[in-house]
């Protein structure tokens, strides 16, 4: 995934890394991701069904990175 940009990088990263359907990725909150046991949690995916995915473990320094611009933005 070297040739996408970094914009669009993370969101890929999770659709492939951890098997995320678009609007999964779209919708992720941040108190869905447990980074202590490394999963995801999917509420109401596809046929509102819920589910727990592993965390791509090369993506979590991007996912703290990501959080911690957006409590920037907020504060």
């Amino acid at each position: 995934m070297s040739f996408l940009s970094k914009r669009y990088y993370l969101i890929s990263g999770l659709m492939y890394g951890s098997g995320l359907r678009v609007m999964e990725a779209v919708q992720l909150r941040v108190q869905d991701i447990d980074f202590d046991y490394k999963c995801i949690r999917i509420w109401n995916g596809k046929g509102n069904k819920h589910r727990v995915v592993t965390l791509a473990t090369e993506l979590i320094p991007l996912l703290r990175n990501q959080i911690a611009q957006a409590n920037e933005y907020l504060h």
